[in-house]
């Protein structure tokens, strides 16, 4: 209000000096040309005061708007995880196969450096305060399983979830969603080894369908959903009968427990273990096919974990002939010597209910070593055999070493 007086009586003065020249040195009829000029001169200055004004009025929109653009996406940010990591190293393998009475024994090496994985993840999980979330990884490398490879990055997982206000909280997702069953896991970094095991190879991977999660106590959820096949990774299914993959799960401060199975109509699925000398694990595209796996965790201390992982396929053919089941055992142990020192061991047993009565053990052990809160390095040593009516077919001796750096 002050500025504005100010501008006024500046005005003012500014007239009346004009007048007092004009009047001084013009006739009668000269006196009313400088009155119109004023008026004239005035209505421009008001023009020109309105101009800056809805000038000062835009500048202050575009201001407030920006504000709120900023303010939107902070809000975002801060309910969206942003995670990955680049895991990279190298491997060298011996395969071995014993001597017969027929056969010499023999042997092959192979050794590389690798790009074991990179990976990049979005996710925002679904709250009480904010219902609506999603998920989307990206994954590519060596042991991508799912989607890319050693150049070219795909989409692991890209799901929709929605947590609806029913009792304790009843999630849905839909999409393509990691499979709640195993003990192990995809992205590098939440696993002790470097490898996988070759359970891994057995169960499913990722899933298409939908979900629902209700958590009937703080330690107790349960989950049922419907999905494109029981083991393959199918994202797009064109038959109508679709499976069933259901779990219960039980988690308790230092203990969990889950119990969970998946059946329908499969597609078929042949995978290659990370050992390149064993032979695929091949699923045919029976009529139905399923698996019912156990997986028990025990984490007393910060330094020490324990998992067992118990899975049993089976199925039966178009004809309604069961197909040879196959039933497979994984344990694991880490021990952390150090903050920043910690060993990781893990054995394995599959056995196969068909004619050959085919059996595979695998032996892992990991050291790793923490320099950074960010960086990991691994070395391991793993032992594979193959064996068929009790006699040794393939022995696979194996050494790997990664970097992995996370974020």
């Amino acid at each position: 209000m002050r500025e504005t007086g100010v501008r006024c009586v500046g005005r003012t003065i500014f007239f009346l000096a004009l007048l007092i020249l004009i009047g001084l040195g013009g006739s009668g009829h000269a006196e009313e040309s400088p009155q119109a000029e004023l008026r004239s001169l005035e209505k421009q200055l008001d023009e020109v005061e309105a101009q800056v004004a809805e000038r000062e009025a835009a500048i202050e929109a575009l201001a407030a708007e920006d504000r709120g653009a900023v303010s939107t996406l902070s809000a975002f940010l801060e309910k969206v995880e942003i995670s990955g990591l680049v895991a990279a190293g190298g491997s060298w393998q011996k395969m071995s196969t014993p001597s017969t009475p027929t056969t010499p024994s023999t042997s092959d090496e192979s050794g590389t450096f690798q790009l074991y994985q990179g990976w990049l993840e979005i996710d925002k999980t679904p709250t009480e305060e904010s219902r609506a979330g999603f998920n989307i990884a990206l994954e590519m490398g060596d042991m991508a399983t799912q989607a890319g490879d050693s150049n070219v990055p795909g989409i692991f997982s890209a799901y929709v979830s929605y947590l609806a206000p029913v009792g304790r909280g009843l999630q849905v997702e839909v999409g393509i969603m990691p499979t709640a069953l195993g003990a192990e896991h995809e992205n590098q970094s939440k696993n002790w080894n470097i490898t996988r095991g070759l359970m891994w190879d057995l169960q499913p991977i990722t899933s298409t369908g939908v979900t629902f999660t209700y958590s009937v106590t703080d330690a107790l959820s349960v989950m049922v959903g419907a999905i494109n096949d029981p083991f393959a990774s199918e994202r797009f299914a064109t038959f109508e009968q679709k499976s069933l993959t259901t779990q219960v799960s039980f988690q308790q401060e230092t203990w969990g427990f889950k119990a969970g199975a998946n059946y329908g109509r499969t597609a078929g699925r042949s995978l290659q273990p990370f050992d390149p000398y064993l032979p695929p694990f091949v699923l045919p595209a029976e009529h139905r096919a399923g698996i019912y796996d156990f997986v028990l965790t025990w984490d007393p201390f910060e330094n020490l974990g324990f998992w067992a992982n118990f899975d049993y396929l089976f199925g039966e053919k178009s004809n309604g002939d069961p197909i040879a089941g196959t039933k497979a055992i994984a344990l694991a142990l880490y021990l952390g010597a150090t903050e920043t020192v910690g060993f990781a061991f893990r054995y394995e047993w599959i056995g196969m209910d068909n004619v050959e009565q085919k059996r595979f053990q695998t032996f892992t052990a990991t050291i790793s070593h923490k320099p950074t809160d960010s960086l990991t390095g691994k070395l391991e040593y793993r032992y594979g055999e193959e064996e068929e009516f009790g006699n040794q077919l393939i022995e696979v001796n194996g050494i790997f070493f990664q970097w992995l750096y996370e974020f």
